[in-house]
Order: structure tokens, then sequence, then C-alpha cells
């Protein structure tokens, strides 16, 4: 039996796009990482800096492979 976390599920429009996230993603959020410390406010898991990025999506991922999460990356087309 499939389920959605063996999916990659990708939802997208002409302004944005939804999918799975990825360790290659890394290097995509470090910048959001490094200057925008206000977007891990609310996280569980904190992203702020190289070290607790790299933390933040291995912890991503694997909740994902547990099947408890499933993580995803919001990319602006704009």
């Amino acid at each position: 039996m499939t389920t959605y976390f063996s999916q990659n599920t990708i939802l997208e429009d002409n302004s944005v796009m939804l999918r799975p996230l990825q360790h290659s993603d890394f290097e995509n959020l470090l910048d959001i990482s490094i200057n925008e410390p206000e977007t891990w406010e609310y996280a569980l898991v904190r992203a702020h800096g190289k070290e607790n990025l790299v933390n933040y999506i291995d912890i991503a991922i694997k909740a994902k492979e547990n099947k408890t999460e499933f993580p995803f990356i919001v990319y602006d087309k704009k």
C-alpha cells in the first residue's frame, strides 16, 4: 500500500511551490536561518545558524522517514 509519506507530493501554481524538504535545501535556507532568526521563533527545533539548520533538516527528514511528520519547503516564485 502506498502512503503519503512515500509519495513526492508537490503543490504548485504560478506564484508558489510546496514540496518535500530535502537535505539539498540547506543552501536555500541558510540565509534565512542566519539573517531572519524570528522565522524560527515558534519552531520546536531552532534552526538559527548553520549547525542548528543542519540539525533541523536532519530531524525533519527523520520524522518523515518515521512517518510522524511531513516537512515541506515553500518557494516563492516571485
